[in-house]
């Protein structure tokens, strides 16, 4: 099986006051394709930084990260982000849908910004919804949903443009346990019958067994 992400010798640190505080140090860890990889640990282990790093959002210190064979620290500004925003999907913790927005129009917006013309990006934007459980709501605004109505919105959304591989940092953090399960559920029905990757960052050491792999940060270092 093929590894759709490869990261090695990650180091990351941060100033804090005369020191450096060292957040992530020497991490390696590789992701197959089609697999749910957990990233866990308490807070303060690093675990949001690394999903950061492995997805792009942040650099190392020293290290690297491919996706698909590709160091993404060597592209350019403008290619760098055509590869974040096609190749890689997004969950966050809090949503971060944009209230004027209805949810189809929440996860058009990758689409969009990709270079998709509108019909086609409202299709997949409603196919995905429907898939979700959220074909009657797709026109409603966020304000007008449940949390977990609004994290399925944040699914769709980090799906639209087919990434290889999906990155979620606490996606059930601010849910309650029954929903936050269903949440996880989605998750693995969608990489089952997709093929699709994905990596996860919780506290949440509950969730686990819906995994393929777990990696455990304790103090920014692997822990077998």
């Amino acid at each position: 099986m093929n590894n759709i992400l490869v990261a090695r010798n990650i180091e990351k640190s941060y100033e804090s006051g005369p020191k450096l505080l060292r957040v992530l140090d020497n991490i390696s860890l590789e992701v197959p394709e089609g697999r749910i990889l957990f990233i866990v640990g308490p807070s303060g282990a690093g675990k949001s930084t690394l999903l950061h790093i492995i997805a792009g959002i942040d650099t190392p210190d020293k290290g690297d990260v491919m996706i698909n064979g590709l160091d993404y620290r060597k592209l350019g500004g403008r290619k760098k982000s055509r590869l974040i925003n096609s190749d890689i999907g997004f969950i966050f913790q809090f949503f971060h849908l944009l209230s004027e927005f209805t949810a189809v129009e929440n996860v058009m917006l990758p689409a969009l910004i990709r270079g998709e013309n509108r019909k086609k990006s409202r299709e997949k934007a409603l196919g995905l919804l429907e898939n979700l459980g959220l074909g009657k709501r797709a026109f409603h605004k966020p304000f007008q949903l449940s949390g977990g109505e609004q994290q399925r919105v944040a699914i769709a959304r980090a799906l639209v443009n087919e990434p290889g591989i999906v990155f979620a940092d606490e996606p059930t953090g601010n849910l309650d346990k029954e929903t936050g399960g269903e949440i996880i559920s989605v998750i693995r029905k969608l990489s089952s019958e997709n093929s699709k990757t994905f990596v996860i960052a919780t506290h949440d050491y509950n969730l686990v067994s819906e995994g393929d792999n777990i990696v455990k940060l304790v103090d920014g270092r692997v822990v077998k």
